[in-house]
Parts: structure tokens; sequence; C-alpha cells
């Protein structure tokens, strides 16, 4: 598997994460108790995965094609500040979750908009990243570059989504494969009723 590719591979990982969210928030903004422990083990893989390993990997490959094509790399844009704005948020949501566990008032809008704010952002900085950055980089990268960057870059653990899942994330794991299973349901239902006039 190439860098990209495992790039690639946790964003399809992460959006999986994203639609788990989605699901608890979907919860909450009913005013039900959302799986906190769902939430937060979400919110805390956010937190320490993506800048231990896949931004970092990322920024890496930045560097070098700024080095080869500023002026593509400007087009892409402040990715180390993107990385840096889509950690904070993720940490504001996560104080906010940490808070409410703790029995403080905050307003149920906050806790929504946080979620929203992030996740939005989050597809955002994905769509971009792989309409713009990603091909940029198989483009303009030499073979000898992309050697460079492999001898630099760790191997990527995740503790997810590979094989042997962190004890804490497991509840998470089962939780994104339930709400997929069910989103597959949902869609072969939706194909297979009939249309209107057919």
């Amino acid at each position: 598997m190439t860098i990209l590719d495992s790039l690639y591979k946790d964003h399809a990982n992460t959006l999986q994460l994203l639609r788990t969210l989605e699901w608890q928030l979907a919860e909450f903004k009913v005013g039900n108790q959302p799986d906190y422990e769902v939430v937060l083990a979400a919110v805390d893989y956010l937190l320490n995965f993506p800048d231990l390993s896949h931004h970092r990997t990322e920024n890496l490959i930045f560097d070098k094609l700024t080095q080869r094509a500023p002026d593509v790399a400007v087009s892409v844009g402040d990715l180390r500040d993107t990385h840096a704005s889509l950690a904070a948020r993720t940490k504001a949501l996560a104080d906010g979750l940490r808070a409410i566990l703790a029995d403080a008032e905050l307003p149920r809008e906050a806790i929504v908009r946080w979620s929203t704010e992030l996740i939005d952002h989050q597809r955002q900085h994905i769509d971009m990243e792989e309409r713009t950055f990603f091909p940029a980089a198989a483009k303009i990268l030499t073979e000898e570059d992309w050697r460079a960057l492999e001898a630099n870059i760790a191997a990527n653990i995740d503790p997810l989504f590979d094989a042997n899942v962190d004890k804490k994330f497991v509840q998470l794991r089962r939780a994104i494969f339930s709400w997929q299973r069910q989103d597959e349901t949902l869609s072969a239902n939706s194909r297979a009723q009939p249309r209107l006039g057919a």
C-alpha cells in the first residue's frame, strides 16, 4: 500500500466515524440520551490519531510539495493551520461533552452546533484534500520524494480500524459497524421501493 493509499483509507475510516457521530447527534437533537461512551471515544480518536499519524504524514507530503511546486502548495492552502483548526474544534467538543458528564449546565444547542461544525469541517477538509492536495502530490512528487517520505514516516497503526483494536475503542467500533449495517439496510430498502409511475 502506498502512502497515498493509506491516507485515502484513513479518510474512508474517518467518514465512517463521522457518520456514527451523526447518528448519535440525531439522538441528542431530539432530546434523547446519546451513547456518551461512543461519542467520547470518537472524539478522543479524532483528538489523537490524526495528529499523531495521519496529519503528520500529510504535513510531510505538503512540505515536499511546497519545495517542488510552491504555487501549487499555495492553491492547497495552509494545511498545518487547517489541521490545527480541526484539532481545536475537536478539543472544544470534547471539553463540552466532559462538562455535561460532570453535570455542568451547557445548552443542548451548543453541543449540537459544535458537533455539526466539526463534522462539516472534517468532511470539507477531506473533500479538499482528495480533490486538490492528493492529486497534486501524486502528479508532482517524484519517486525519490516518495522514497524519502517513506523513510520518515512511521508505521501507521490505527487503534480503532486496525485488526488489534485498542480496548477503549471496542464499543465505538461495534457502534460504527452497527450504524453502517443500518445505513446499508436503509439504502437497500430505498432502492427496492417501487417508483411512482413505474
